[in-house]
């Protein structure tokens, strides 16, 4: 009957050693994961202006836009120069030919 007894008190032991385990090894990784916050660029509690709640869109003040200063949105392909050409608007046989006459 004794050695019952002292069975059940070492096994309770057990449980309780490893309960103050856990709790130890709790607070060591809380510190742990701390300490790494505080590491990084920006650091515990300084919050990142790219998520910050309202966006800030950065306008020209009212009183510096004119009528004529805003360009007018839609089509505008009738400006582009197209005088000049660049290899990559020229298809393989136009690069080949021209090749061959720099060659000449």
């Amino acid at each position: 009957m004794m050695r019952r007894q002292g069975i059940w008190a070492r096994l309770i032991l057990l449980i309780v050693a490893v309960i103050a385990a856990a709790c130890v090894a709790a607070v060591l990784l809380r510190t742990g994961l701390s300490f790494l916050k505080e590491l990084q660029p920006n650091g515990a509690g300084e919050r990142d202006p790219m998520f910050a709640e309202e966006a800030v869109q950065a306008t020209m003040p009212p009183d510096l836009i004119e009528e004529g200063d805003i360009p007018a949105s839609g089509d505008r392909s009738s400006e582009w120069e197209t005088g000049i050409e660049t290899p990559v608007d020229m298809t393989a046989d136009e690069l080949g030919a021209a090749a061959r006459r720099s060659d000449d």
